[in-house]
């Protein structure tokens, strides 16, 4: 199978989505599958590369203002080059790991084209809120979730569990 896997962010950022993103690419891979990753460029330019078995296709990436060591691809143009990315690849299902710029130009271009999408939710506004002023925290945490869904109404299956934590669930409490 040939598994496109769309994210914003990917190793060498340290987060919990890039550490799962990473797992999920190498993981396919390992198991005969033909898997590329569309991601932000670690050092700036655009440039393709296999790591781990993955061909990693790495976009253009400038640092992003309130938080430089995290670099991502400014929207301009993005929407394009997905619109040509996703037919090349040729995947058989397209993976979204969030709803920024690369998770919803690549839903768009691979809806546009009959390409299955399943989506992982891994952003939470929580992470966000810290590097903005506290009267913003309450409306940019309802139109961080108003935008998700935006995008994520357009995935044919939404992952509701994905946490490699070994926590179990609770039990429930009998009652006597």
């Amino acid at each position: 199978m040939r598994v496109l896997i769309a994210t914003d962010t990917y190793p060498p950022d340290v987060s919990g989505s890039s550490f799962f993103a990473h797992r999920l690419a190498t993981g396919l891979a390992r198991r005969g599958h033909d898997v590329h990753v569309v991601c932000a460029s670690d050092t700036g330019p655009r440039r393709d590369v296999r790591e781990e078995g993955v061909l990693l296709h790495r976009l253009r990436s400038i640092p992003l203002v309130i938080h430089p060591s995290v670099r991502f691809v400014p929207p301009p143009g993005v929407p394009r080059i997905l619109r040509r990315l996703v037919p090349a690849v040729a995947p058989d299902v397209l993976h979204t790991q969030d709803h920024f710029t690369l998770g919803r130009a690549a839903v768009r271009a691979a809806t546009r084209l009959g390409v299955p999408v399943v989506a992982t939710h891994h952003f939470m506004p929580d992470n966000l809120l810290p590097y903005l002023p506290a009267r913003l925290h309450a409306p940019v945490a309802r139109l961080a979730w108003r935008d998700c869904l935006r995008v994520y109404d357009h995935a044919d299956h939404v992952a509701s569990t994905t946490t490699p934590t070994t926590s179990r669930r609770p039990r429930a409490r009998r009652r006597s």
